[in-house]
């Protein structure tokens, strides 16, 4: 596949044949070329243009159609027939297994924090301006995730470039990722700046009149908080034997994003672990185990597990849309029921697994 085509456009995938979907719903037609129309009734692409199957795509539409349940359309489809390298007759063994597998892009937004501090400047106005930066460029952190895996990042100095030029009105400004038992999803205010300079993209935020915010505000001037963003990440560099060095002593694999798509960021009360010697951490797991939704978190895990395969050492991975933030699709097709395997085999049930995840929910 070209590098114009390592993001798949809309013009890309309407071309491919009916072939490279999973599932194709009745009630269309077929034009001169064989192919369903309206080309709305096509769903999960994940063979290319020349009919090979497209890993990144693959682990894509395994995740979505996840979403819908294993008797959605497509699901069999997806999981029966065709495998990745990373993939194996049984399930992962627990969390060992999950993080010796090779680093690769997931098909779902991921959580970063930053230790630099969030303030407030004062400009007279009844409530203050919250000003910061939400990433920082070219620092080596290490990323150790259940879902992620073990790997050194850093990000590009022109990472955010094009969510900035093209997608600020749809990024939200939220404490700790909307998850806040009090606050909730509530928007703290309305990005008034944001750009790039020597350290991260930095923003100012002018606070809104709320009694929320009046509570946030005494931590933020004392620069309390540090912050945290949520993103995907649209295109990557990855080395995956680097060579030991002050930054990376043990020589794990290497990610240098060069863009990302941001959603929404803001002030979180944890931003890093105090006793490592990084600035920024991988919050994912978090993020999703707060979600309080262990089922939601389980297919997650198992969707991670089929989208972190290797790619080529100085390849661009295909870029992953994320899955949409919208209700999932309902099931459309007669397709039989794939039986469910646990995915952690240690529990002998998985109704123990469950609970085991609502008891990590619960301590959060």
């Amino acid at each position: 596949m070209s590098d114009e085509r390592a993001v798949w456009s809309t013009q890309y995938v309407n071309d491919l044949p009916d072939s490279a979907f999973a599932c194709i719903d009745s009630g269309g037609t077929k034009d001169s070329e064989g192919k369903t129309v309206p080309r709305s009734l096509r769903h999960y692409p994940h063979h290319d243009a020349s009919g090979k199957v497209d890993p990144a795509h693959l682990a894509n539409a395994r995740a979505r159609v996840s979403q819908a349940g294993n008797a959605a359309c497509g699901y069999s489809h997806l999981f029966n027939t065709h495998s990745l390298p990373s993939d194996s007759s049984a399930e992962p063994e627990g969390e060992s297994r999950m993080k010796d597998l090779p680093p690769a892009r997931l098909p779902f937004p991921v959580t970063r924090a930053v230790a630099m501090p969030v303030e407030t400047r004062s400009d007279g106005n009844v409530m203050p301006t919250m000003v910061g930066h939400f990433s920082t460029f070219g620092d080596w952190y290490e990323v150790n995730s259940l879902l992620e895996g073990r790997f050194k990042e850093r990000v590009g100095k022109t990472a955010f470039d094009k969510t900035i030029a093209e997608s600020r009105s749809q990024m939200k400004v939220l404490y700790d990722h909307g998850q806040d038992p009090q606050i909730g999803n509530k928007v703290l205010g309305n990005i008034d700046e944001l750009r790039t300079d020597k350290i991260g993209p930095a923003y100012e935020v002018p606070l809104f009149d709320t009694s929320y915010n009046r509570d946030l505000a005494p931590g933020l001037a004392a620069g309390a908080y540090g912050s945290s963003f949520r993103f995907s990440v649209e295109k990557d560099m990855w080395d995956y034997e680097p060579e030991s060095s002050d930054s990376n002593p043990e020589g794990i694999p290497e990610r240098t994003i060069t863009e990302a798509r941001v959603y929404e960021f803001g002030p979180v009360t944890f931003p890093a672990n105090p006793n490592a010697g990084v600035g920024v951490r991988s919050t994912t797991d978090v993020f999703y185990k707060r979600s309080r939704d262990p089922e939601q978190f389980e297919s997650l895990m198992r969707s991670a597990q089929v989208a972190r395969t290797p790619v080529d050492t100085g390849a661009a991975t295909p870029a992953v849309e994320p899955p949409p933030d919208t209700p999932p699709e309902p099931s459309r097709s007669d397709t039989p029921q794939a039986s469910e395997v646990p995915i952690t085999p240690k529990f002998r049930t998985r109704e123990e697994y469950l609970e085991w995840l609502r008891s990590q929910v619960s301590e959060l």
